[in-house]
């Protein structure tokens, strides 16, 4: 997230996290919150906001160290158990640009799958082998190009066995989602981790050969032993494919999680694409007028995604909320005030003796431990500032759930 100064200049003032549940959640839950800093405390933090992920944890990520640090911390502190999976597909992108740095690399891959655009379908991997062969040996029967045509070094070759594998990977996922349209369904789960049992297994091991291959075999990547007798890869500058080696062999456990638990997706494509929405919008209005302007964007953006997800009209939803406030406001109006005079009396208050006033930014003096005075800034989203009305509202039932759930009620009665 960055933001223009009164200077004109720009700075970065933090990052927008978002997670989310999984596809076979009954209901899609999805939350965009704004931190300034990225690193194990902000994981923590968002983590410990909600008290239901204390006890179990399945999480799909990429490989960052702050995940993992932040994962075993939750271990120490809640004995939470917790499993750690990496998103297939940024497993794959390592791989994918290093075949993109091979001449034509990519091409040929599309030559020998058996008709075009078919790495969208399960292939039978002993016709993409065969067809690997004959691209060395005769090309003519494939009808290779002529600017195609050359000698496949054994790196390669696998290679491209290792890329078709992966891709066939999703192939399987995207079978078993056409087969059975409700993915929140026990059918659903249970076919699925059949046809990852039958088929996802085979091809991961043929994934973990070549790995393994290429790393003993073929000098790929430079291999050292630490000095508490752990095993380190250092990619090679002249091969591109070791960087892909190193990612895949450091999180290989991770990389297999999915295997046994239908629970658990192949990718985070899902929040990705959610994720876009964000990305469009950074970039129309480029800046954001800093902190504050980031939060209430991410809040927003939670509400209109687990709107979508679930299929619920965005603006009906809004308005049953904002309408469910306003009575709760009145009807509470004696004990909202009795709690808003605690904080006035404390200080804390933002509109002492205010009814209906928003929160806002604010300045105040306070004593400091040697006796001067010290003016701090509250920012609107400060936890020592949100101190209204609207902070004391209870909002049980309120959430897009809720009212999915009294719309469900209302058509059953109906």
């Amino acid at each position: 997230v960055k933001t223009r100064t009164s200077h004109g200049a720009v700075s970065d003032i933090g990052q927008i996290w978002a997670i989310s549940n999984g596809e076979t959640a009954t209901f899609k839950l999805y939350a965009a919150m704004f931190y300034p800093y990225r690193n194990t405390d902000t994981f923590i933090d968002i983590v410990e906001s909600n008290k239901d992920c204390l006890d179990e944890i399945k999480m799909l990520s990429d490989l960052c160290a702050i995940y993992e640090s932040g994962l075993n911390r939750l271990e120490e502190l809640y004995g939470t158990n917790c499993c750690h999976a990496i998103c297939m597909v940024h497993a794959r992108r390592y791989l994918r640009e290093a075949l993109e740095l091979a001449p034509d690399l990519l091409d040929i891959y599309a030559l020998l799958l058996p008709r075009p655009g078919s790495d969208l379908e399960l292939v039978d991997p002993q016709v993409f082998a065969r067809n690997l062969e004959l691209f060395n040996k005769d090309p003519e029967q494939l009808a290779v190009p002529k600017k195609l045509r050359r000698t496949l070094t054994e790196i390669e070759k696998l290679g491209l066995l290792w890329y078709f594998d992966v891709n066939q990977l999703f192939a399987i996922e995207r079978y078993v989602k056409t087969l059975i349209a409700d993915h929140c369904s026990e059918e659903y789960r249970n076919t699925l981790l059949k046809m990852r049992h039958e088929l996802s297994v085979k091809f991961m091991t043929n994934i973990g050969h070549i790995v393994d291959t290429l790393i003993k075999y073929y000098d790929c990547v430079i291999i050292k032993q630490g000095s508490n007798g752990n095993v380190r890869y250092q990619s090679k500058s002249d091969i591109p494919i070791s960087k892909a080696l190193i990612y895949w062999a450091n999180a290989w456990s991770m990389l297999c999680c999915f295997l046994d638990d239908p629970t658990i997706e192949i990718s985070n494509n899902e929040v990705e694409r959610l994720f876009r929405r964000i990305a469009l919008a950074k970039k129309c209005s480029m800046f954001f007028n800093g902190s504050d302007g980031a939060q209430a964007f991410a809040l927003l953006h939670s509400i209109t995604n687990n709107c979508l997800l679930n299929g619920i009209n965005i603006e009906a939803y809004i308005l049953w909320l904002i309408c469910n406030i306003q009575r709760r406001l009145v009807q509470d109006k004696a004990a909202i005030m009795a709690e808003l005079k605690k904080f006035n009396d404390a200080g804390k208050a933002t509109t002492p003796g205010k009814f209906l006033v928003m929160p806002h930014k604010r300045k105040v003096e306070q004593i400091d431990a040697d006796g001067q005075k010290q003016k701090i800034s509250y920012d609107l989203f400060d936890i020592d500032n949100n101190q209204t009305i609207y902070d004391m509202v209870d909002i049980t039932g309120l959430l897009p759930q809720d009212y999915k759930a009294l719309l469900d009620e209302h058509r059953l009665a109906a």
